[in-house]
């Protein structure tokens, strides 16, 4: 009976070292073209609690929020194309991205 159970053990485990050696790494795998209208950033930790603007070409304000963690994803998908700038502010600090929108 015990070499019956190792068999079982034996064959379990087989079959999931090849799945697990056969599975497609998703990085590799092609990113859709939703993901071209997203900005990921990670702030300096001293912005976070700061405000996070995002500014169009010609200075207007689009959006404001505060930061509440280093790393944010900001999602262009519903702006008009052109270029924007997303300014994280903290008291003197400011730190500053640029993002185009094709």
């Amino acid at each position: 009976m015990k070499t019956f159970v190792k068999l079982i053990c034996l064959g379990v485990l087989t079959v999931l070292l090849s799945m697990a050696a056969t599975a497609r790494d998703k990085e590799k795998e092609p990113k859709e073209e939703k993901e071209k209208n997203i900005f990921v950033f990670k702030a300096n930790r001293k912005l976070v609690g700061g405000r996070v603007e995002i500014l169009r070409e010609n200075g207007a304000v689009l959006s404001e929020q505060i930061l509440r963690k280093r790393k944010m994803i900001i999602d262009f998908e519903d702006v008009k194309d052109g270029e924007y700038t997303i300014r994280v502010i903290k008291g003197e600090k400011v730190q500053e991205f640029t993002f185009e929108k094709k």
